[in-house]
């Protein structure tokens, strides 16, 4: 199985990397943070959805966030293979709720 990209911490997702810090930032960087993936998942929801967004708002972010979290733990897992089929199996899951 090939090493992504997304895994090495110092490339890919910055929720991945900051989502524990911003939960203890101030209401105003929470609401930034907010509003910037709020564009991100709109935009994918628009894809998805395109005559009713709104109504692929919560799904998208729901897909959104296990894709933050399979990165977060493919990060940390000491044991490369692991860590690589946990990655593809997060790939896989997001593509299949996404249909």
């Amino acid at each position: 199985m090939r090493r992504s990209v997304l895994t090495r911490a110092d490339d890919g997702c910055p929720s991945a990397a900051l989502l524990d810090e911003i939960g203890r930032c101030t209401d105003a960087t929470k609401q930034a943070y907010t509003d910037r993936v709020l564009v991100i998942v709109d935009d994918i929801a628009a894809r998805l959805a395109p005559d009713d967004p709104r109504s692929a708002r919560v799904k998208t972010l729901s897909v959104f966030a296990m894709m933050v979290v399979t990165l977060q733990l493919s990060r940390a897992l000491a044991d490369q293979q692991l860590a690589d089929q946990v990655l593809e199996e997060g790939i896989q899951n997001s593509r299949a709720v996404g249909r």
